[in-house]
Parts: structure tokens; sequence; C-alpha cells
């Protein structure tokens, strides 16, 4: 079967997750589990080894070098890449944490506007080995953050030090979780509809650093 997004199995029409019937040519559908999502074409990569981080990163401190983009932070920090809002996206960041409470994760389905942003974040602890998928809207007094999955162990995490890649494949309402191209969370939300992809840093404790080395963007494409 060939690989595709949700699509009506007679006309072949974007259907959403769980529809009861087609609104093209009106026949029924049946549903299972989520189907399994995968990547498809490559529509964005940034390698910041040697692509440069820019935008209103003034307050956080950056430092390039030849194996990433080294962030410091003390509070959460979040930078948008793509322009151009997605639905059905595989977003994923790979990174190095270097201090104990430092985290970074992926970001999808986002939206920045002054300093209000909205997005699903999959974060990870490498020094706890965890990792937690949130629906977060943040800014001015409207601030916000759900937990889908709250923190969580997760042997997928590698530990303080070292390299990880944390991504999030999203189409219609199915969000998957996957770390270092392990699936570790799959799940329905429809809370996000479209949006941005980017990353997100953040310390829990003082300043931390994590060395973000790219994000890759690609299409999401399920065998159903």
């Amino acid at each position: 079967m060939r690989p595709r997004v949700l699509e009506c199995d007679h006309c072949g029409g974007p259907v959403g997750f769980r529809a009861p019937f087609c609104p093209y040519c009106h026949s029924k559908l049946s549903w299972d589990a989520p189907p399994r999502l995968e990547r498809g074409a490559l529509l964005f990569a940034r390698d910041y080894r040697r692509d440069k981080i820019e935008g209103a990163l003034v307050t956080t401190q950056i430092e390039r070098g030849a194996d990433g983009a080294l962030v410091s932070v003390t509070g959460p920090f979040r930078f948008i890449e793509t322009d151009h809002p997605a639905r059905d996206t595989v977003t994923s960041v790979e990174g190095v944490v270097l201090d104990r409470g430092g985290a970074f994760g992926v970001v999808v389905r986002a939206f920045a506007d002054g300093a209000l942003f909205s997005g699903y974040v999959a974060s990870i602890i490498p020094a706890f080995r965890t990792f937690r998928l949130s629906r977060n809207v943040e800014g001015a007094e409207v601030s916000t953050l759900r937990a889908l999955s709250d923190w969580e162990p997760c042997d997928a995490v590698r530990p303080l030090g070292e390299v990880n890649k944390i991504e999030i494949r999203a189409a219609d309402s199915i969000l998957e979780v996957h770390v270092n191209e392990q699936r570790v969370l799959s799940l329905v939300d429809s809370g996000l509809a479209f949006g941005a992809s980017g990353f997100r840093v953040f310390s829990l404790e003082q300043r931390a650093r994590v060395l973000v080395r790219r994000l890759d963007v690609h299409e999401a494409v399920t065998g159903r």
C-alpha cells in the first residue's frame, strides 16, 4: 500500500481521523486503532553546525560552534523556524544537554504573536531520562500547560551529555512521539490544527546549556 496522509479509501479525498463518512463521496468510513505515521518528503532542514539561528533571540545567549548552536537559558525559550502553517508533519530536533537541569523539545503546530505562543511540545530531560508531551499556551495572563502525557521514565532517552533526538509525528488528530527512533507515545488530540515547527529549550534549575544540532521537518504519511 502506498504511503499517504489520511484519505478516503474510496475517492482519495482528505478525511479526519474517526470521521464517520467521507465529506466528498459520502462513503462510510471505518476505523480501528490510529494508523502508524511515517516520514514523507523532506520539507525543511536546518543544520545549526553551519546554519544561523536568526530572529528575536537578543535576550538569549547563543554561541555558534562546529558542533551546533549552544543555547544558554535560565527560563523557557522557544524558537519557530518555519513560516508557513502545516497540519501533517514529522518534526524532529537533535541536541545535547550539558547541565543537569537542562531540557529541550520539539514544537509543532505552533503560533507566536508577540509574547503569546501556542503549540504542541514534546520535551526530554536527559539527566532524569524522562519525556513529556504537552499542549502549551504561554504569554501574558493566559499561560496554561496541559500535559497530554506528563513526565514519564523513558529508556530511549540517552543520558546527560549524549546526543538525543526527539520527534513529533502529527496527522489530523493523531500525535506520535519518537525518541531516538523509538515510538514512545501515540494518542489522539484535536486541540491544535495548524502551525509552524521549531524547538524549545528550558531549565529546571538555574542556567542550563543545550547544544542544538539540527531541526528537520518532513511530510507525515501513513499506510492506512
